[in-house]
């Protein structure tokens, strides 16, 4: 509603003005169209009898797409930080495994295996007693 009283409050001359400029943009605009699908279709026929299919035009255009600098560039900003990243990595795993042979050379670290060990490496000597129940066979004139 707001718009429609912008469009009120406008002199009546140059809403005539920008009326007849939309007219002319949109004519403009349904011939730029009719242009392009003229152009469109001669291309079609062109590749036709070329012999280029879908499947190389395609092609053509991912090769387009992938000699073009910014997939290049990126292609090489992404293994500079893959780069990065694996050197992080690669610091983090030798600092790690230096961490824990410290860790593991240390006494309490050793008393704790120990305790450890001491709890879980011992084998059950006695067997688990078998489940037994008293089983009597049903008489014969009774009902289950």
């Amino acid at each position: 509603m707001a718009e429609e009283q912008k469009a009120n409050d406008l002199p009546e001359v140059e809403n005539i003005d920008m009326q007849e400029e939309l007219t002319k943009l949109e004519d403009e605009i349904n011939t730029l169209k009719q242009v392009l699908a003229s152009k469109e279709t001669q291309a079609s026929e062109l590749r036709k009898k070329l012999g280029i299919g879908f499947g190389q035009q395609i092609q053509q255009k991912f090769a387009t797409i992938a000699d073009s600098d910014t997939v290049k560039k990126t292609s090489e900003t992404f293994a500079e930080v893959g780069d990065s990243i694996g050197k992080a990595f690669s610091g983090f795993g030798v600092s790690a495994t230096s961490k824990l042979a410290e860790m593991k050379s240390s006494p309490s670290f050793q008393s704790f295996e120990q305790k450890t060990m001491g709890l879980f490496g011992r084998t059950s000597q006695t067997a688990t007693p078998a489940a037994t129940s008293p089983v009597a066979e049903p008489a014969k004139d009774e009902p289950l």
